[in-house]
């Protein structure tokens, strides 16, 4: 899914949020802006199909190629790892790419610290190893090997009033 792509939807995003004339503008802007997605995607290099959805919970766009989800009731893609989710912690964001790699944001009210042993934790149970440890200005990074592929676990902090960590996976090639 290409970044251009991408920038079209997060436009549709803020085109929304700016858009507050009630029910129907809201409701005929997330169509406009659907469309308007959907004809990035076909214009783009690959000329390809997209499925956008974008409500008042968020956008969700859906290609050949992948997947990207942000807002509320975001999903975690498909094939992600049961051993890297956590009781208290609901994806932001997440995406999925053709070649396995996933990418998701999780924000909960724990710091993420805490999560990032949580998680590594989990994961070297599932038969993980750890990889590389580093934490530096208050950023905890975590690197593992796993069946998967390389997993990495960033604390990034607040984000929205909450902890976000991203968890990222690239499959062995």
């Amino acid at each position: 899914m290409g970044i251009r792509r991408l920038t079209v939807a997060f436009a549709a995003i803020t085109m929304i949020s700016l858009t507050g004339c009630g029910k129907v503008a809201e409701k005929a802007t997330e169509k406009a802006s659907e469309k308007l997605a959907e004809q990035a995607c076909k214009d783009g290099q690959s000329g390809e199909d997209c499925d956008v959805d974008i409500s008042k919970d968020g956008v969700k766009v859906n290609t050949d190629d992948g997947s990207f989800s942000a807002g509320g009731n975001v999903d975690y893609p498909d094939g992600f790892p049961e051993y890297l989710r956590a009781d208290g912690f609901e994806p932001m964001s997440a995406v999925a790419t053709g070649d396995g790699s996933m990418n998701v944001t999780l924000v909960g009210d724990t710091p993420g610290s805490e999560l990032i042993e949580k998680l590594q934790s989990q994961a070297t149970d599932a038969g993980c190893t750890v990889d590389e440890e580093t934490a530096a200005a208050g950023v905890g990074l975590t690197g593992l090997d796993c069946a998967e592929g390389t997993v990495v676990l960033l604390d990034v902090g607040e984000a929205n009033s909450q902890q976000a960590v991203t968890v990222t996976i690239t499959p062995n090639q």
